[in-house]
């Protein structure tokens, strides 16, 4: 539920939900600590619609674009060739994450849809690269039958890199650094 922007909340916060539900006269009443915008993202048709879209308009505050910026900034200090191989890493680590397949298992050159990517699980990893990085991929793309290779050389291309690069501004550029902020970024295995 939390990758879909829906979050527990503690004890103390529930039981004073729990005394406002009991108060007389309620018509109906629901308490739900979300994230609009992280579930706008998942309900997209819904967070279209005039009851849900001003809510999920409200919480989107920046912060992604930030992370994504930072990210690409990162990134555009590796050569090419390690660019592709973190982000063949990451998108792997991914697929084998929404398949639930042994990372040791995943053949990167094997088509998705051989490995058993479906429409539901291809929307999932969409949404991964979309939020992380920033790039927009057609689900088209994945029904073509691509490899995690292809896939990472086909989205390569569309990376927003900034223009605008400050070797002094703090931010890592090993590689070691930079898979470590990419993971931070992407949804942990045990958030199915």
């Amino acid at each position: 539920m939390e990758r879909m922007g829906i979050n527990a909340f503690p004890v103390d916060r529930a039981l004073a939900g729990l005394n406002r539900i009991l108060e007389p006269d309620p018509i109906q009443v629901g308490i739900i600590d979300i994230d609009w915008s992280q579930w706008g993202q998942i309900q997209q048709s819904l967070s279209m619609s005039p009851r849900f879209h001003q809510l999920a308009a409200t919480q989107s505050n920046g912060h992604a674009d930030d992370e994504v910026t930072r990210l690409l900034s990162v990134l555009a200090k590796l050569d090419v060739g390690d660019q592709l191989n973190i982000l063949e890493n990451l998108i792997a680590k991914q697929v084998s994450r929404v398949l639930r397949i042994p990372l040791d298992k995943l053949d990167i050159h094997q088509p998705l849809l051989d490995m058993g990517m479906d429409s539901l699980t291809g929307f999932e990893l969409l949404t991964v690269i979309r939020t992380v990085l920033g790039v927009e991929i057609s689900p088209m793309e994945l029904m073509r039958g691509v490899s995690v290779n292809q896939l990472v050389r086909n989205f390569h291309g569309k990376l927003n890199f900034p223009e605008d690069m400050n070797d002094e501004d703090g931010q890592p550029n090993s590689q070691e650094e930079v898979e470590a902020l990419l993971e931070s970024l992407m949804p942990a295995n045990n958030q199915m």
